[in-house]
């Protein structure tokens, strides 16, 4: 390269280096209000779920949502997001998923742009595709919709458990991705000689409660994945700016350099010149 096309490269690298450190300023201040709503969601899905699994082991009408899977058709509910630039964290979901996913007996549910595309990419056939979601906005995400279509699907023996895939957020820079079982819900660590908490016979009581234990779940998965999504693209820019200042700096070596032996050059040619 001549003096001119390091210094545009210099240039380049410099306003993408610009750029990144404007994505990783946006992904820090996203960060801390997702970090928010994660310690939020959590507090309520230990408190709710301590509750109602309490209820569900000593209620009738639970029997359904807590017996243990006969067959082995099931659905996975695939957490990712709507935009890329976040490292490995949409890598570690599809790993997970494909460790899991019987393409011809299993159905899947893509949450976020990137899960309907990887979905559609691997072209897997079996895609609740009048359910698929392609938004992952927490605030604006419709918990009640999604979470009594599926309670209504189980119901029907459509599936014989639902699954949730999502980031699990360990750490600003671990997060792994974690399955957990949605349906039928686990009540095996809930001693069966414990007084109720809640005595009934309204079964619609025991309905809502469980919408609204299926949408704790979701809340929950969707607050780790969030954070955890955030925290990948921070780290994923801070590394990319970092990169850029080193190759910037290293362009700048090589144009010095250049610039130095051009100098020399013209030098040489002048002194050759002049004994002639």
């Amino acid at each position: 390269m001549n003096l001119k096309e390091i210094k545009g490269r210099i240039k380049a690298v410099r306003k993408t280096g610009n750029i990144t450190k404007a994505m990783e300023s946006i992904a820090l201040s996203k960060l801390k209000g997702a970090t928010t709503v994660f310690e939020n969601a959590t507090h309520y899905d230990q408190q709710f779920k301590h509750v109602f699994k309490h209820f569900a082991s000593h209620n009738e009408d639970a029997s359904i949502f807590t017996e243990l899977p006969s067959g082995n058709k099931k659905l996975y509910i695939m957490i990712t997001s709507d935009r890329g630039l976040a490292g490995p964290y949409h890598n570690h979901v599809f790993k997970r998923i494909e460790q899991d996913l019987n393409p011809k007996t299993d159905y899947i549910l893509p949450i976020g742009k990137k899960g309907f595309q990887y979905v559609n990419k691997r072209g897997y056939q079996n895609i609740l595709k009048d359910m698929v979601l392609n938004r992952d906005n927490i605030k604006t995400f419709d918990y009640n919709r999604l979470a009594t279509l599926i309670i209504e699907l189980f119901e029907e023996n459509a599936f014989d458990s639902v699954w949730l895939v999502y980031n699990k957020h360990e750490s600003i820079s671990m997060h792994e991705a974690s399955i957990e079982m949605i349906l039928p819900v686990d009540v095996s660590d809930i001693p069966q000689n414990e007084t109720h908490i809640i005595e009934t016979e309204d079964a619609s009581i025991m309905m809502k409660l469980m919408i609204n234990y299926v949408q704790s779940m979701l809340l929950q998965g969707l607050a780790n994945a969030k954070l955890s999504e955030h925290a990948s693209r921070m780290i994923a820019m801070k590394n990319a700016s970092d990169n850029a200042k080193d190759i910037a700096s290293k362009l700048e070596i090589v144009y010095h350099r250049a610039r130095q032996q051009s100098i020399t050059s013209e030098l040489i040619d002048v002194i050759n010149g002049s004994n002639v």
